[in-house]
């Protein structure tokens, strides 16, 4: 094994490399808006907000790197804005991302307290599929 190994694993698996900065992030959900609309297959979107009182960047890592052990190649975190993370699911439905929301808030349960969140399902618009409608969960 490469003596390396160790120290660019470790960096690999920091927060800031896994996340995604808020323009990269919706760029990568504008992309998929288009792919979904073009595969006529709905996607969901997962956000979660730290609240205000309690939040710390040490524990925005601690949340980031807990969301990337519980999510799939194909999904993206990201930065939705200044207080959400976001998630993008390709090819998932609504129980789905309840059922990925549930795993991470089971893995987080010293951060549950300081957790929001919100989930939006993505879908083609039945009588124009070039358009992409959203709807809160």
């Amino acid at each position: 094994m490469n003596r390396f190994y160790n120290f660019f694993r470790k960096n690999t698996l920091h927060a800031g490399n896994i996340c995604r900065s808020e323009e990269e992030f919706h760029q990568k959900l504008e992309i998929e808006c288009k792919r979904s609309a073009y595969n006529e297959q709905a996607f969901s979107l997962l956000l979660l907000k730290m609240n205000s009182t309690r939040s710390g960047q040490e524990k925005t890592q601690k949340l980031i790197r807990k969301i990337h052990n519980r999510i799939r190649d194909i999904d993206i975190i990201g930065r939705y804005d200044t207080e959400n993370i976001g998630v993008i699911m390709p090819y998932t439905s609504e129980n789905g991302a309840r059922g990925l929301l549930q795993k991470i808030m089971a893995s987080i349960m010293e951060l549950k307290k300081d957790v929001a969140y919100t989930i939006y399902q993505y879908f083609p618009d039945q009588d124009n599929p070039e358009k992409i409608q959203r709807k809160q969960l």
